[in-house]
């Protein structure tokens, strides 16, 4: 029997199934619905964990190592599943220190959003005068202890804004503002 055969043979009696792509799944019991491939699975289980509290709001999540174990996958496969996670919202990257629930559950884009206003007060009261570089998004995440894709979110809506923008080396520096309205620096 060929490899075709058999695996026609086994989706016929229901042990596997067909997901995107034309890739082969064992048939799961489970009822998590499969979206795809198996990092989106696998982020999508630990989501609905994560929301009825398992790990609590604040706690650290298991490691990439920690669910290649649980779920008998390559630990770059359980590192894909995190940054999923992560790029959800679900979990909050703490440079150094690992992945946590955000507190009370709060989703990322709302941190994000409260950084770029303590950002925006910070230059609206002078606090970060016009031309001052902006301190490194990896300073910023262990100064205000959330992910570097959190602090990258927050300066990309003061980018947006017109608040901060990219110096001649890359850096972020505060953008001229002229009566609360933001000009480009010649």
């Amino acid at each position: 029997m060929t490899i075709q055969r058999a695996l026609a043979t086994l989706e016929q009696a229901g042990v596997i199934e067909v997901g995107k792509a034309g890739r082969r799944f064992p048939r799961s019991s489970d009822p998590v619905e499969r979206v795809g491939s198996r990092t989106e699975e696998l982020a999508g289980l630990l989501s609905k964990e994560i929301s009825a509290g398992d790990p609590p709001a604040g706690a650290r999540v298991a490691s990439a190592v920690q669910l290649a174990e649980r779920f008998q996958i390559t630990r770059g496969t359980a590192q894909a599943v995190l940054v999923e996670l992560e790029r959800r919202g679900v979990v909050v990257n703490v440079q150094g220190r690992g992945r946590f629930v955000p507190a009370e559950n709060e989703p990322a884009a709302t941190k994000a959003a409260q950084l770029a206003e303590g950002l925006r007060r910070s230059i609206g009261t002078g606090q970060a005068p016009a031309g001052s570089a902006i301190p490194a998004e990896r300073e910023l995440a262990l100064l205000h202890g959330v992910s570097r894709g959190v602090v990258g979110r927050a300066l990309k809506m003061l980018e947006g804004e017109g608040l901060v923008q990219r110096g001649t080396r890359g850096e972020r520096v505060v953008s001229e503002v002229a009566d609360g309205h933001p000009r480009s620096q010649p």
